[in-house]
């Protein structure tokens, strides 16, 4: 039996560094590697049977959550006179 995978470890890790370091403060990259996450993932998972791409599909999904909630910004000093 010849065995599937569909599982890309260059997207979970790049999507693991992207949650890491805060999306590299860029919602349209972290958005742009949920949308992929999600779609290879749910391929992997539900379509060709490959169980490990839930992990994938796992970080995608916090990836999701990161991306919707609102930015959350450090207080600034006023500059100085």
């Amino acid at each position: 039996m010849l065995r599937r995978r569909a599982w890309c470890p260059t997207l979970s890790i790049v999507i693991g560094l992207a949650l890491i370091t805060g999306g590299l403060d860029s919602r349209l990259w972290t958005s742009i590697l949920t949308a992929a996450g999600l779609f290879y993932g749910l391929f992997g998972a539900l379509r060709l049977g490959v169980t490990i791409d839930f992990v994938l599909l796992l970080g995608a999904s916090v990836a999701l959550v990161v991306v919707s909630l609102p930015k959350m910004h450090a207080a600034r000093p006023a500059p100085a006179q």
